[in-house]
């Protein structure tokens, strides 16, 4: 049972190396050459019972055929690794991770693979997929940052597929048997080489997020005079304390034009998995400019922006930065949830410590709900896509004042045929929105409404937000008028 290390030199070392492990599955007998024995990381366990098994970062360039053996395994995590190719892996097997190797294609072992629920190439050097008829139960596949050039029309088989990550490709087209994906939330196609978007990926029932930005059928925002960068270099600026990591990059306390802001310093590389780094800053700093566009005046441009985090400016020099407003410490905002998990797949979910920071009064609900449809509003009158409308990328105060941010997955859509469509795919996030903070509701001490009427009336908005009929949903303007009658039928 040899396990082939990437740093091992010769074969000499290759044959010492099998000859000490072959009795010993997760023992100290894995070595690599001059470096010593592999971490107990880097090794199968010995229990072949194991659920779970984690086996990244270790430069491994082959997976030791024992892994049949684990008749139980559920998930399997095997990212940052050098893989080209597979042993056959036991049939119980539902998430498989391959984040960050070497693979060209899926491989067999991968295509027989009857429960598979979960499946990440991510950054791999895949060049075509295939789909397995065996995949009737996958329901989340990431294939972001890879070589591929078209999609296969067997993709139409994969009929409880909900989440499909394809950003950073090279895909010039779809399959109109993607149409038949009808369980499809949320697909990520930015950063690819789309010339058009086909109409019925835009009605497709249940689609609620989606991104498509750097894609030669949909034109990057305008430059108006307001939206212009103002400077391309620090000019002086000084980083301060670290605000907060996320995966595309680190936010600084700064100052800008004497007031206090937030930068965000973007990491290495190009894109995250919603698309590129460039195209997530085009359209922050448009959505938060205050050129008149659309009717959209004066007071009313002010207060739908004091509901997105401002975008003030982009330095390009000597890394790319994001200016961004500053949220004080006295007046603290806090996500008002967390990602999804492996088990929601495409929706949010709440700790226990957000639902103990967030009170859930009828006041609270509606103010924060009202305040994410008025900056959604704004945003779709300038034909921006959000594109991401999450608890987790909504910030609230105590009081339910809230913020919409993170544009990583938003895109300007003027000039797509059928534009209107756009906003009704973002009413339908927002729908489960709506579902997810009424299932919250708490009655406070002294309050003369009850909470269970309100819950009720706010089901029932949701359910005109997410019907799977495109054309019957809400445009995110009824939606604010719903909310304005309930916020003065409950004296909010």
């Amino acid at each position: 049972m040899s396990l082939r290390v990437a740093s091992v030199g010769c074969i000499c070392a290759i044959l010492v190396l099998g000859a000490l492990v072959n009795s010993n599955v997760g023992g100290s007998g894995y070595f690599r050459s001059g470096m010593g024995p592999l971490p107990s990381s880097c090794t199968l366990p010995q229990n072949f019972l194991s659920t779970t098994i984690e086996i990244s970062g270790c430069g491994l360039e082959d997976l030791d055929s024992a892994i049949i053996r684990y008749q139980s395994l559920q998930k399997l995590n095997l990212a940052n690794n050098k893989l080209s190719n597979l042993p056959p892996l036991p049939p119980s097997l539902k998430i498989l991770f391959l984040l960050g190797n070497q693979f060209t294609v899926i491989p067999q072992t991968v295509l027989n693979l009857p429960n598979l629920y979960m499946l990440s190439f991510k950054k791999n050097m895949l060049r075509e997929v295939t789909i397995s008829p065996k995949w009737d139960n996958l329901a989340w596949m990431i294939l972001t940052s890879n070589d591929i050039t078209h999609v296969p029309g067997s993709i139409g088989h994969l009929k409880k597929l909900r989440k499909l990550m394809l950003s950073n490709n090279k895909i010039e087209s779809l399959p109109s048997s993607m149409q038949a994906c009808t369980n499809l939330e949320l697909l990520r196609l930015a950063n690819n080489k789309l010339g058009k978007i086909p109409q019925w990926l835009l009605r497709l029932p249940k689609l609620a997020w989606i991104a498509l930005n750097d894609n030669p059928a949909v034109r990057a925002p305008p430059i108006t005079p307001l939206a212009r960068s103002k400077s391309k270099t620090l000019n002086g600026m000084q980083l301060g304390r670290v605000l907060g990591e996320g995966t595309s990059g680190v936010v600084y306390a700064s100052n800008y034009n004497g007031q206090q802001a937030a930068v965000k310093v973007y990491k290495d590389g190009c894109c995250s998995s919603d698309g590129t780094y460039a195209g997530e800053v085009r359209v922050a700093k448009y959505a938060s400019s205050r050129d008149t566009i659309d009717n959209i005046q004066g007071s009313k441009v002010d207060e739908a922006l004091r509901h997105l985090v401002a975008t003030y400016d982009v330095i390009e020099h000597p890394r790319l930065m994001s200016v961004m407003e500053f949220m004080p410490d006295d007046e603290p905002m806090v996500a008002l949830g967390s990602a999804p998990s492996l088990q929601t797949v495409t929706h949010d979910t709440y700790t226990p410590l957000q639902a103990q920071a967030i009170n859930s009064s009828p006041n609270f609900v509606l103010q924060a709900l009202m305040g994410v449809a008025t900056a959604a509003t704004h945003l779709h009158k300038r034909h921006i896509m959000h594109g991401d409308v999450y608890a987790h990328n909504i910030l609230v105060s105590a009081q339910g004042f809230s913020k919409l941010g993170d544009f990583g997955a938003a895109f300007f859509y003027d000039g797509v045929p059928n534009k209107h469509l756009f906003e009704k795919i973002e009413v339908r996030a927002f729908g489960f929105l709506i579902q997810e903070l009424a299932e919250r509701l708490e009655e406070p001490a002294g309050d003369t409404h009850s909470p269970s009427m309100l819950k009720d009336d706010l089901q029932n908005l949701a359910v005109q937000c997410i019907s799977s009929a495109i054309d019957h949903r809400h445009t995110f303007g009824q939606v604010r008028n719903e909310l304005k009658a309930l916020m003065r039928s409950y004296s909010i």
